[in-house]
């Protein structure tokens, strides 16, 4: 309860900071993209709005690759976990179906 208000409260001053940035920053930037061609008038806040949104995609990729064999170890390990569950079961089965004694049969009416 605690952290998701704490998220909350980061995400509001995290937007409040944008906006601000937007409020006191309406000047254009201009960006060469190609030396041939003419350069592109842009406003300030886009292209470090566009800057922060690259870095955080390329966050997710780089957390997502790094922990793909972790992933796929623990992948592993549940289904050899749950094999070793089936068999158990059936063991345990077995195990009540042959421990019923045939004596017990005997003295039923």
């Amino acid at each position: 309860m605690v952290f998701k208000a704490l998220q909350w409260i980061i995400g509001l001053l995290a937007l409040i900071s944008l906006l601000y940035f937007i409020a006191i920053n309406p000047q254009v930037t201009q960006i060469n993209w190609n030396p041939a061609a003419e350069a592109v008038n842009v406003p300030t806040y886009l292209l470090l709005l566009c800057t922060f949104v690259t870095g955080y995609i390329l966050g997710l990729i780089y957390y997502g690759l790094a922990s793909l064999p972790k992933k796929l170890e623990n992948h592993r390990t549940r289904k050899a976990q749950e094999k070793e569950i089936k068999k158990l079961q059936k063991e345990l089965e077995l195990y009540r179906d042959t421990s019923q004694d045939p004596a017990d049969d005997e003295f039923a009416p």
